[in-house]
């Protein structure tokens, strides 16, 4: 009997009755796997066909799993990179959307306050406007209320006169009581010295020139601390030109220094009503 050099056991023939190793054929001797055991050595795999395939496979399924993991890891990177540049951008988009809502409302803001302070100005025009419509409408009806108490007077006197004539048994015309007024107290020519304020009357008695009138209303506008509230008149009375002093002035010498104008009276004592007489035109005129 023979010692299988493959699996150590005694066997005889031409191949081991155990491992069916051939005996004495002159080829390599293939151990067993159970032969270092046997033999009381360390058991060596041999690294066979199937084990080469497995691990080539098992490379393959690191690899193919270490490609996974970087390709997701990559996907992971991209995916955060898009994040964070989309939050950048809603960001900037909000940041934008703040300013110009700010801009949007300052615009607002000073288009309100434009609009408030124009108010305001027509407002403040309006009402002094108004104040000076006020203004010259109490000085025209106080002119009027003047007049009228004037009239009334005289109105009064006339009667008084005609009554004491009737009690004579003389008949008085009215005529005769204003030649009469007259002799007894002739009109008041103003002095140059008088000062005057307030609203004054002037009277240009007909035959009135227009041009002339025209002329002296120009002047006066030009006068400082005088201002024109009213012009017209009628065919009896002639031409009226009515002034505001605002503050006391020599106003007959100051009329007197037009050199369309002769002569300047007062035929009131009580009043401002002027009687302006006109200078007479020359013949080059």
């Amino acid at each position: 009997m023979v010692r299988c050099p493959n699996c150590a056991q005694e066997t005889n023939g031409d191949s081991c009755q155990w491992c069916r190793h051939p005996l004495n054929t002159g080829k390599p001797v293939r151990q067993h796997k159970y032969y270092p055991i046997i033999m009381g050595r360390p058991l060596r795999r041999r690294k066979g066909k199937a084990d080469g395939q497995t691990a080539i496979k098992a490379g393959e399924l690191k690899k193919a799993e270490q490609l996974t993991k970087e390709q997701s890891k990559k996907e992971a990177e991209n995916a955060r990179k898009v994040k964070q540049l989309a939050e950048e951008e809603a960001k900037k988009a909000k940041q934008l959307t703040k300013e110009q809502a700010r801009a949007q409302a300052k615009k607002k803001a000073v288009k309100v306050q434009r609009a408030g302070l124009s108010a305001k100005r027509r407002a403040k025009k309006e009402a002094e406007e108004l104040k000076k419509a006020k203004e010259l409408a109490k000085e025209q009806a106080q002119i009027e209320a003047e007049e009228t108490e004037q009239a009334t007077l005289k109105a009064i006197e006339q009667g008084e006169m005609e009554a004491e004539g009737i009690k004579q048994g003389q008949l008085v015309t009215i005529e005769e009581i204003e030649s009469e007024v007259e002799k007894v107290d002739p009109p008041f020519i103003e002095t140059v010295s008088e000062l005057y304020e307030g609203v004054v009357k002037l009277v240009f008695p007909p035959p009135v020139n227009l041009d002339r009138v025209r002329q002296v209303e120009k002047y006066l506008k030009q006068v400082e601390d005088l201002s024109l509230l009213w012009s017209g008149g009628s065919t009896e009375e002639g031409a009226v030109i009515t002034i505001s002093v605002k503050k006391p002035m020599t106003l007959i010498n100051i009329l007197k220094e037009t050199p369309l104008i002769e002569q300047v009276s007062k035929t009131e004592k009580k009043g401002k009503k002027l009687t302006v007489t006109l200078k007479a035109l020359t013949e080059q005129e």
